[in-house]
C-alpha cells in the first residue's frame, strides 16, 4: 500500500493521471529494504535507471554500458529526437566509468584516481536568521566535518546584513571544530579601520583564511554599488590592504578571491574581467573560486582566458547543490550564470518530488566533478545552502569517504 501511495504522489506531482508500472518501479526503489529494491540492484537498476526510463524513454539493459532507447511507442514523448538525442548526449556520461559489480549508471572515481592526486574539497555555508535555522546549519557543519574538507567558508548576506551572524558563526567553527575555517570579508557599508579590526579578529581566533570580496550592494546584486567613503574600493583595494596592515598579520593570511567564468553581471566584457582578476593575483590572492557553472567547457575556456591573461593562481570550481530549481533558476540570474537546457529538463515536473531532486542534484554534480577531473582538477568548492545531505551525496559519488570513525 506505501509503494502504491508513493507511486501516486509522484505521478501527481509530474502532472500525469495515470500510474504506470515504472511509475511503481520507482516507488518500490524507494523502500530501500525491500526484497524488490534487492531484486533491482542484482540487476543492475538503479533509481537513477527508472527516472531515466519514466521521464525520458531510456532504458538500460542489465550490464549494458551504454543507455538505449525503448522500442515500441509506449513512451510517445521520447519520439522527439531533439529531446532524446540531447538528453541521451547527456546521459551518456554517466557510463564512462562504471563500477566494478552492480552500480548500474552511477560511476565513482577509482581508487588509483584518487592517490594519483587526492582531491581536496570544501564546503560554504551562510550564515542564519533564527535560532532553528542555526541548529540545521550547526548539524550541517558537524556532519561534514568527518569529510575533512580543506577549508570551509562563511558567506555575508546581501550589503553585509549578516556580518555578525558570520563573525560569530566563523569563530564557532574555529573554536569548537577541527576544521579550518574561512571567514567571507567585504569592503561593503565599513571603513578601512572597522574592515581591518575585523581581520584582526579573525586572526586572534584563529581564523587565518579570508574570502575577500567587493561585496554587493545594501540595496542587492543588480543596484549600483557605492564604497563607503573611508572604505575600501573594491577587493583588490581590501587585499592589498591586507597585506599592507601589520605584515605579520597581512602575509600570514590565506587569500582567496571570486571570479566569474560567464562574466560579472556588471561585466565591461573579457578583458577587463581578465585583468581584474590578475590585479587580485598581484595584490595578493592565493587562489580564485568560481561562480557557479554547470558545463565543463564554461570552466575551461574560462581558464583558458585566465591563463592567457597571465594569471597564474588556482582557479578552484565552484560547484551548486541546489535541488529547488526555481530557486536555482533566480540566484542563476542575478549571478549570470546561465542553466542549460537539460537540467531544466531533468526537474522537469520533480517541483513535489524532494527525494527525486535530491538524487538528481547530487547526481548532476557529482558528473561535472567527474568530468572536471577527468581533464586535471583536483580541487571542488561546493555551495551547500546549508544542507549536509546533498554534499554528502556528491562526496560519496566520487569515492570519498569520512577520515574520521564519527561516519557522518
Amino acid at each position: 500500500q506505501r509503494v502504491i501511495q508513493r507511486a501516486l504522489i509522484h505521478v501527481q506531482s509530474s502532472g500525469r493521471d495515470d500510474v504506470t508500472g515504472a511509475n511503481v518501479l520507482v516507488a518500490i526503489f524507494s523502500e530501500r529494504e525491500s526484497h524488490a529494491a534487492y531484486f533491482l540492484q542484482q540487476q543492475d537498476m538503479t533509481r537513477l535507471d527508472v527516472v531515466s526510463y519514466i521521464s525520458h524513454g531510456i532504458a538500460k539493459a542489465p550490464g549494458e554500458a551504454a543507455p538505449r532507447t525503448v522500442e515500441g511507442a509506449a513512451l510517445v514523448r521520447s519520439a522527439d529526437p531533439r529531446r532524446a538525442g540531447a538528453y541521451r548526449q547527456h546521459l551518456a556520461g554517466y557510463q564512462a566509468r562504471p563500477f566494478q559489480g552492480k552500480s548500474g549508471m552511477i560511476r565513482t572515481l577509482t581508487q588509483t584516481d584518487r592517490n594519483a592526486e587526492p582531491l581536496r574539497v570544501s564546503f560554504e555555508f551562510f550564515p542564519t536568521k533564527s535560532e532553528g535555522m542555526s541548529a540545521r546549519l550547526w548539524d550541517t557543519i558537524k556532519r561534514l566535518e568527518p569529510m575533512a574538507p580543506d577549508f570551509v567558508s562563511v558567506t555575508y548576506g546581501a550589503g553585509g546584513s549578516t556580518r555578525e551572524r558570520t563573525h560569530d558563526t566563523v569563530r564557532r567553527i574555529a573554536a569548537e571544530t577541527g576544521l579550518r575555517a574561512a571567514a567571507h570579508l567585504t569592503c561593503v557599508s565599513a571603513t578601512r579601520q572597522d574592515v581591518l579590526a575585523i581581520a584582526e579578529e579573525y586572526w586572534q581566533a584563529g581564523v587565518k583564511h579570508i574570502v575577500a570580496l567587493r561585496g554587493d550592494p545594501p540595496a542587492g546584486m543588480g543596484a549600483k554599488y557605492e564604497p563607503h567613503p573611508d572604505g575600501f574600493l573594491d577587493s583588490v583595494d581590501l587585499i592589498r590592504g591586507l597585506r599592507a596592515h601589520r605584515p605579520e598579520l597581512g602575509k600570514c593570511f590565506e587569500i582567496s578571491v571570486s571570479c566569474y567564468p560567464e562574466l560579472h553581471p556588471e561585466n565591461r566584457g573579457w578583458a577587463a574581467e581578465i585583468a581584474y582578476l590578475k590585479a587580485k593575483q598581484e595584490a595578493g590572492a592565493d587562489r580564485a573560486i568560481t561562480q557557479f557553472f554547470f558545463e565543463p567547457d564554461v570552466y575551461f575556456e574560462f581558464l583558458e582566458r585566465a591563463r592567457a591573461g597571465g594569471v597564474t593562481l588556482p582557479i578552484v570550481p565552484g560547484i551548486m547543490l541546489q535541488p529547488n530549481f526555481t530557486g536555482l533558476k533566480r540566484i542563476s540570474a542575478l549571478c549570470g550564470a546561465s542553466v542549460p537546457h537539460w537540467l531544466e529538463r531533468l526537474y522537469e515536473g520533480l517541483e513535489e518530488d524532494d527525494e527525486t531532486r535530491d538524487l538528481v542534484t547530487a547526481t548532476v554534480a557529482a558528473e561535472l566533478c567527474h568530468k572536471l577531473h577527468e581533464r586535471g582538477v583536483r580541487d571542488f568548492h561546493f555551495y551547500t545552502l546549508n544542507r549536509a545531505s546533498l554534499a554528502l551525496s556528491t562526496c560519496r559519488l566520487l569515492g570519498l569517504k569520512p577520515k574520521t570513525a564519527k561516519a557522518a
